[in-house]
């Protein structure tokens, strides 16, 4: 299993000029960008364990080879279960995989994000930086093979080169292009590539949206990782706010009259139109694209949790352990009698208003010591270890107690 995670970095070196002059306008190489044990990241052992987990979903895998695709039945088999009658019929079947690979064709993972944590983290960093979905997609191409023809992708690609060598011819990205805008294409189209390369291990190729390439394994079997990213259009971003105004004002809600008069209808419309125009002056900026980024980076799959960590670690804390509130996790209710009612990742608990309390103030400030959660530091510590099994507290990263826990605890 991958330990590594690339750093933003690693892929585009420095950024405030990545962003300048390459970041949807052109290709850019970087060969080495990546030093060290590249195994450590993904590896073609790697891949032989992948396509013997009988339980992977089989619609991350498929295989391709001068352009001729190999997908479901193809790639899978009936597996029986040990219980009577419990069987599924889509289980990875590595025989079949290794037939179609030794006929040429390329293993393609998809959303190795989900599978594998180092991945889930490079995909998060992908994410974050550019609030939109992230993917990571593994190739392993038998020697002197090509598995896809000259085509251009419809999202931003970050090509990373892990084991053999590749080589690509990559275009000059076009000026007029769309996000989402997916072509296969014929050479003769084209003029001369920009670039005429041999990828080799740590090498990184950054290829712009709607860039024309293609590529095939040399002299041994190739492995490169490729990270899409879904860069979102202004009028993707655009469209998300004045969903929101549309949403949120009650004027534009009635249904138009369709059957009417077209020049009635055309009247209302102009209205409406003034009306949102109206809207979209008054508004405030600031206060609009924070969701909108947020909602980009909500994708599923980025995200690597480590509750069960952080619960086997509970037993090894102690009153120096520094804690923080999970505020996003937690709704307080009104308190009466001493007690107050508190949910906690969708249970309901009744707990001492000083235990709420002080739940709310660690949800608001910066770590506390679980020792001085309540001011009994007995009865605080037991509180702390409670609040950590039902998700309202975690422990920030303790080396102590991550050692003997024998856990990884993320802050």
């Amino acid at each position: 299993m991958g330990t590594r995670t690339p750093t933003f970095a690693e892929l585009v070196g420095d950024e405030e000029e990545f962003f300048a002059a390459y970041f949807t306008r052109r290709p850019l190489f970087r060969p080495g960008a990546l030093a060290g044990d590249l195994a450590e990241i993904l590896s073609v052992a790697d891949m032989d364990d992948i396509v013997h987990q009988e339980g992977l979903r089989s619609s991350l895998i498929r295989m391709l080879g001068q352009g001729t695709a190999a997908t479901g039945t193809s790639l899978t088999k009936r597996l029986r279960l040990r219980h009577e009658n419990s069987a599924f019929d889509d289980a990875l079947a590595a025989d079949k995989i290794y037939a179609h690979f030794r006929a040429g064709k390329t293993l393609i993972h998809s959303g190795l994000n989900h599978t594998r944590p180092n991945l889930r983290g490079l995909c998060a960093i992908m994410t974050e930086k550019f609030a939109a979905p992230s993917e990571a997609v593994a190739f392993l191409t038998p020697a002197g093979q090509q598995g896809g023809g000259l085509h251009s992708d419809p999202s931003d690609v970050y090509v990373i080169q892990l084991a053999g060598t590749k080589h690509w011819q990559v275009w000059p990205t076009p000026e007029r292009r769309r996000v989402g805008d997916h072509a296969e294409l014929v050479r003769a189209d084209l003029a001369e590539p920009l670039l005429d390369i041999s990828l080799r291990p740590g090498d990184v190729l950054y290829l712009p949206y709607g860039t024309p390439h293609v590529a095939a394994a040399e002299e041994e079997v190739s492995l490169h990782l490729t990270l899409v990213t879904v860069t979102p259009m202004w009028s993707q971003l655009m469209l998300r706010i004045l969903d929101g105004i549309l949403a949120d004002n009650d004027e534009f809600w009635p249904a138009p009259d369709v059957g009417g008069t077209p020049s009635a209808l055309e009247a209302v419309l102009k209205e409406k139109l003034a009306a949102l125009t109206a809207y979209i002056e008054r508004l405030d900026i600031a206060a609009a694209l924070p969701p909108v980024l947020a909602a980009g980076r909500a994708y599923e799959g980025v995200d690597q949790g480590s509750y069960f960590q952080e619960v086997a670690a509970t037993d090894h804390i102690s009153d120096g352990t520094m804690v923080v509130g999970v505020g996003e996790a937690i709704t307080f209710h009104d308190a009466s009698d001493g007690a107050a009612l508190v949910t906690i990742g969708g249970n309901k608990l009744k707990m001492p208003d000083r235990t709420a309390s002080a739940l709310r103030a660690a949800s608001r400030t910066e770590p506390v010591r679980a020792g001085d959660f309540l001011d009994d530091p007995q009865e605080s510590l037991s509180t702390v270890k409670r609040l950590i099994r039902f998700g309202a507290l975690r422990i920030v990263d303790d080396p102590q107690v991550r050692t003997a826990a024998g856990a990884t605890v993320h802050e």
